[in-house]
C-alpha cells in the first residue's frame, strides 16, 4: 500500500511541476516518494521482470545513455530512463515513477539508469543490473569530491555490490577506470579508440612528457610516470608503465580509423571480438567531439553485450541526437544557438577544440555559476585551457563573460591574451543571450558555453524564443 501511495503521490506531484512550471519534475517526485515508502526504489525492482543498465563516470553519462536507449527503443524494446539527466536517487526513482501503471509495476523491458557516481552504491545494492558501464574519471565538482582518488574510491566501493554474473564494461583507454576491474564474479570487459586518423584540428597526439596536465600521471603500482604512445584526450589513450610494465588492457570492443570531423561529427569503425575481418560496426556519428566518439564505442559495446543486432545498432547510432545542452544547436528566427556543457577542465578543453577546430570566426557566451549542482569551488578554470582561443587572433569575434561569477570568468578570459575589448561581461544570463544574438548576422552560430545551473536556465529562455522541446522532453 506504501509503495503505490508513493507512486501515485510522486505522478501528482510531477503533473504539478510540469503544469505550473516549476521545473520539469525530474526530483521532487522521487524525493516525495521516499518520504512515504524509504525503500522504493528497492521494491520498484523486486517486482519488474526487466534488465537493468547502469553508466556512471566523470563524462558522458547522459549522452551515452541516450544512444543505448534509442538503439533499444528502435529494438521494439520499452524502455525506463532518466532522460533528464537527474541521475542522483531522487531523480531515478522520479523516472521509474513516471513509466509505473496505476498498479504500481514498471511497464518496461529494460531501465537504462544514468548515475552519479557519489549515488552509486545506492542505485546498484537495489537495482542488481545486468550491466555497469564506467565512463572516465576526471577532476570535477572539486568542493563534492575532492580529487579524483576520491572519485574513484566511490565507484569501486560501489561495484563490490554488482552481482554476481553481471558484466563490468570499463574504458580501457583510462588507467584510473581500468583499475577498476574486479576479480570477483563479475565478467569485466574493455572498450577503447585504437587509431585516429588525421582531421583538421584532431592530429594523433604523442607526448610522454612527465609534467603533461592530466589527472592519471603515475602507475599506482610503482608510481612511475605513464608513457603514451598515443593520447586521445586529457589522460586517455595508448599507456604503459616503463618500470612494471603495467599497460592498458586489450579492449574487446575497439574504435579504429577514427575521423573526427569538428562540429559535423565523426566515422570510425568498431571491430569486436577477435576477428575484426567479419565482426565490425560502421559508425557514422552526427555528434561533434572525439569525447562523443567515445560515448559512441561505449553504447555500442553496451548494445553488442546485450546482443542487439548489428544491423539496428547503426541505424540507431546514425539516427542519434544531442542530449539537450550537450552539443544541442537550437534555431531562433534566422540565427542559430549552439549549447555545449562545461563542467571540469578535461570537458571544457574537448568543447574549445571541437568549435575551434573550423578555423571560422566565433561569438561566444561563457556562463559560470557556483550554485550547488555547479560546484561551489570554480577555481577549476584556470586549469582549462583556454589560452587555445588566443592563439589564433581571428578566431573570437567576441566572448561575452555570464553567470553568477560572470566577474570571475572574465578575468580568466583576460588572462588568456584576448583583447580586453572583445570581453564584455553581463552577469544576466538572458541578457548575455539577447547581446550575443545581436553581434550575429542571419545564419550564423551563437556558441553558449555554460555550467550545469547556466544551462538549464538559458536553455529556457531560448525555448521560450524557438519551439525547443522542454529539457525533460528532449
Amino acid at each position: 500500500m506504501r509503495v503505490w501511495l508513493a507512486i501515485v503521490v510522486g505522478k501528482i506531484c510531477a503533473f504539478a511541476s510540469r503544469f505550473l512550471k516549476r521545473g520539469g519534475g525530474s526530483s521532487l517526485p522521487g524525493a516525495l516518494a521516499r518520504r512515504i515508502e524509504p525503500r522504493i526504489l528497492i521494491r520498484l525492482f523486486e517486482k519488474a521482470a526487466m534488465t537493468s543498465i547502469i553508466i556512471t563516470g566523470s563524462n558522458g553519462k547522459t549522452t551515452t545513455a541516450r544512444m543505448v536507449a534509442e538503439v533499444l527503443n528502435r529494438n521494439g524494446l520499452r524502455i525506463v530512463w532518466n532522460r533528464s539527466g537527474a541521475n542522483m536517487v531522487n531523480g531515478i526513482i522520479s523516472a521509474l515513477i513516471e513509466r509505473c501503471d496505476i498498479w504500481g509495476s514498471l511497464v518496461a523491458d529494460v531501465a537504462v539508469l544514468e548515475v552519479d557516481e557519489a549515488n552509486l552504491r545506492h542505485v546498484i545494492a537495489a537495482v542488481k543490473p545486468k550491466l555497469v558501464l564506467v565512463t572516465n574519471c576526471f577532476r570535477d565538482q572539486l568542493d563534492r569530491y575532492g580529487e579524483v582518488d576520491t572519485t574513484l574510491e566511490l565507484i569501486r566501493v560501489a561495484l563490490k555490490d554488482a552481482p554476481a554474473g553481471s558484466t563490468l564494461l570499463l574504458n580501457a583507454d583510462d588507467p584510473l577506470v581500468a583499475g577498476l576491474a574486479p576479480g570477483g564474479g563479475c565478467k569485466t570487459l574493455f572498450y577503447g579508440v585504437e587509431s585516429l586518423d588525421s582531421a583538421p584540428g584532431y592530429a594523433p597526439e604523442v607526448d610522454t612528457s612527465e609534467y603533461r596536465p592530466q589527472d592519471a600521471r603515475n602507475c599506482p603500482c610503482c608510481g612511475a610516470y605513464y608513457e603514451y604512445s598515443l593520447t586521445t584526450y586529457g589522460h586517455l589513450g595508448k599507456y604503459r608503465c616503463p618500470r612494471c610494465f603495467s599497460s592498458r588492457p586489450v579492449p574487446d570492443f575497439r574504435a579504429t580509423n577514427v575521423v573526427v570531423q569538428g562540429v559535423h561529427g565523426s566515422v570510425f569503425t568498431v571491430a569486436f571480438e577477435h576477428d575484426p575481418e567479419d565482426d565490425f560496426i560502421e559508425a557514422s556519428l552526427g555528434l561533434p567531439g572525439l569525447y562523443n566518439v567515445y560515448n559512441c564505442l561505449a553504447a555500442v559495446a553496451c548494445c553488442l553485450v546485450l546482443d542487439i543486432p548489428k544491423k539496428v545498432i547503426e541505424e540507431g547510432i546514425a539516427k542519434s541526437t544531442s542530449a539537450f545542452g550537450r552539443m544541442e544547436t537550437i534555431r531562433i528566427g534566422e540565427k542559430n544557438v549552439l549549447l555545449a556543457l562545461v563542467k571540469n577542465p578535461v570537458g571544457f578543453n574537448e568543447v574549445i577544440q571541437t568549435i575551434a577546430s573550423d578555423g571560422s570566426r566565433k561569438t561566444l557566451v561563457v556562463c559560470l555559476n557556483d550554485n550547488f549542482a555547479d560546484g561551489r569551488d570554480i577555481s577549476w578554470i584556470w586549469d582549462v585551457d583556454m589560452e587555445r582561443l588566443s592563439r589564433h587572433p581571428s578566431l573570437i569575434h567576441s566572448i561575452i563573460a555570464s553567470g553568477t561569477r560572470a566577474e570571475d570568468m572574465a578575468l580568466r578570459l583576460k588572462y588568456t591574451g584576448i583583447g580586453e575589448e572583445k570581453i564584455d561581461v553581463e552577469p544576466g544570463l538572458d541578457r548575455a543571450l539577447e547581446l550575443g544574438l545581436g553581434k550575429l548576422a542571419p545564419g550564423e552560430t551563437l556558441y553558449v558555453l555554460p555550467t550545469y545551473t547556466a544551462m538549464l536556465e538559458i536553455r529556457e529562455h531560448i525555448r521560450r524564443r524557438s519551439h525547443a522541446k522542454e529539457f525533460w522532453r528532449a
